[in-house]
Formats: structure tokens, C-alpha cells, sequence
């Protein structure tokens, strides 16, 4: 069974300046994609240009050339005011991509997996939660507010007028912070690393990163900031900081870059603040360390940017005590 579509997801930007300057005919637009797609953007055209030419006979016509053309559908969102990261919508946008990998792709069959399933199992792994004992009808007003609580009644040794239940209210994600919020998104973003759904290669799955990287990055937000040796941030940051690669396996070279090196009053211990080291695949590490300077590092990596600037301003203080390990 062939194809039947395909899915290429790139942040580009158009101006008419280019359309004179390039002397782009009437009917065609030319579009520049930001440096970050490069890869899906090749991959994805090159599979369709190697599919148009398989199709042409030996001998083609220009009417036979017009003819393999395949129909591109093409929704442009322009935003004229500043795009923000709805967190809710690419979580959800995760889970499905998550219960499709879970159903080897299936869409029909028994015990399909649903994202709505693994949200409720994550919920109930992941979410805070708080225990209170109440009546029914205050269990009932208390749902208005709470869409999971258990319930469970409680035995009575004293005579009561009321049965009384004891209810485990879940603190869900509509009910998270911005930080909070972030957090689980890098974990589905870990699980869906370690399933073998690669960032890097898929198109959808690097749209999705990159804006949410962007969308920390705008917001002034460091996920990992308290201290750990270089093999614990190693294990907890499970793809590459700058590309997306997948970095949590032995396969893939990877280490971590100190942001603000020995010379620059950087210190090198036991361990580390998260916001001063970076988890890189090492053809980034090379680029950040060896390669034409930080600017332009952070001008292909621009979610970077708060992390690195942050990284090279802050005063981390004395150097941690090191660890007597004998």
C-alpha cells in the first residue's frame, strides 16, 4: 500500500521584496523556512520530487509532467501579533501521537489505546493530590471544580447522621502553573523519545519541540536548576537541548557543554546548576564550543538564547563543597 499523504510542518516567512528581487513569475510564491527545518524540509521535498520523476514516462510531455504534479495543501497562519504556546493543545497533540505509536498505527481493532487513557493514567501517576472526607453533597460541588476525585466511603464506628466518603481530588493539568505545565510536557516529549518517535526526524514531532522550546525560551523558563553530577543531568535530559536529537542512549554521542567555561569564571565540581550546563548531541557541542561564536550558535538555536545569556550573567556563588568519597 502506497502513501496516500504526507505531513511537513516549517515556521517561514514571505515578503514581496524577495518575489522582485528573485523575479518570481505570477503564480509562484517563494517562501523561507527558518534554519531549524532544514532537514525536514529536504527530506520531505526530496521524497516527493523522487516520486513525481518515478512517476514520468521516458518520453514525457509538459502535459504529462503537469499531470504527476501531487496536490499540496497549504494553510498559512500569519501572525501579526506575537505567537503564544497553547501548552493544553500541543499536550493533547502529544497524547494522540502517543496512542497511535501505543496501536502500532492501527485505527480500529479491540483495547485500542486512547489519549484520553493515557492522560487519566498520567494524571493519576503524576498529578498532586489532596484527601478530604465529606458528605456526598459536598463531594457533588466539589466536582464542579475537580474533574477526577475517587471516592471511597468511610466506616462509621460512632453513630452518625451522614455517611461520610473520603474523596482523593486530583490537581489535573487545567489546574497547573505555566512551569508545571512545562514539566509534563517534557516528559511525554521523553517517553515519546524513548518509544523510538524521533524529534529530530519527524516532522509534526520537531514542529512541536521547537515551538515549545521557543515558548520557554520567551517566557523566561528553565526547567532544571538545581544541582547534579554531569552523568545525572545527562540521564535526566533525554534529548538534545539545541537540535532535539535523541541523546538518552549510547548510540548517539552526546555530552555536557558548560556554558560559561573555566576562563570566564566558570568553575568545574561535582556538580552543577542546570541553568550553567547543557545536554548537547556533540555535533552541536562542537558548534557551541569550536565553532564561529555563541551568536552564531543562538542564530540557528534562538530557544537557547534566555538559557545561555542566563548561563553566562548569573553569579553562581562559591563553588559547592565536593563530596568526601572516601
Amino acid at each position: 500500500m502506497g502513501l496516500s499523504m504526507s505531513i511537513l510542518k516549517a515556521v517561514v516567512q514571505w515578503t514581496s521584496r524577495w518575489q522582485h528581487e528573485y523575479k518570481v513569475p505570477k503564480g509562484f510564491i517563494l517562501l523561507r523556512y527558518e534554519g531549524r527545518y532544514r532537514k525536514n524540509v529536504a527530506t520531505a521535498l526530496q521524497k516527493l520530487d523522487e516520486f513525481q520523476q518515478n512517476k514520468l514516462p521516458h518520453d514525457y510531455t509538459l502535459q504529462d509532467f503537469e499531470d504527476v504534479l501531487r496536490p499540496i495543501d497549504m494553510t498559512l497562519d500569519i501572525h501579526y501579533k506575537k505567537r503564544s504556546l497553547d501548552q493544553n493543545a500541543l499536550m493533547w497533540s502529544l497524547y494522540e501521537i502517543e496512542a497511535n505509536e501505543l496501536n502500532g498505527g492501527r485505527t480500529k481493532g479491540p483495547d485500542m489505546e486512547t489519549a484520553q487513557h493515557i492522560y487519566d493514567g498520567d494524571m493519576k501517576a503524576f498529578a498532586p493530590r489532596l484527601a478530604v472526607t465529606m458528605t456526598m453533597p459536598e463531594i457533588n460541588l466539589l466536582q464542579r471544580t475537580y474533574s477526577m476525585v475517587t471516592i471511597e466511603p468511610v466506616v462509621i464506628t460512632a453513630p452518625t447522621t451522614e455517611q461520610l466518603y473520603c474523596a482523593t481530588v486530583y490537581i489535573t493539568s487545567s489546574l497547573w502553573n505555566t512551569k508545571e505545565m512545562h514539566d509534563h510536557l517534557e516528559m511525554i516529549f521523553d517517553r515519546l523519545s524513548i518509544a523510538g518517535v524521533s524529534i529530530k526526524a519527524t516532522a509534526d514531532m520537531s514542529d512541536y519541540w521547537f515551538k515549545w522550546r521557543a515558548a520557554m525560551n520567551e517566557q523566561k523558563i528553565t526547567l532544571h536548576d538545581d544541582l547534579y553530577t554531569v552523568d545525572e543531568y545527562k540521564d535526566l535530559v533525554k534529548n538534545c537541548e539545541a537540535c532535539g536529537r535523541a541523546v538518552w542512549h549510547d548510540t548517539v554521542g552526546s555530552s555536557v557543554a558548560h556554558i560559561k567555561s573555566v576562563g570566564m569564571g566558570g568553575h568545574r565540581v561535582n556538580k552543577y546548576h542546570g541553568s550553567e550546563i547543557m545536554h548537547l548531541c556533540d555535533i552541536d557541542h562542537a558548534k557551541f564550543d569550536n565553532g564561529k561564536g555563541r551568536d552564531k550558535f543562538l542564530e540557528e538555536w534562538p530557544h537557547l538564547t534566555y538559557k545561555i545569556n542566563t548561563g553566562l550573567q548569573r553569579d553562581y556563588g562559591p563553588e559547592p563543597v565536593q563530596e568526601d568519597l572516601l
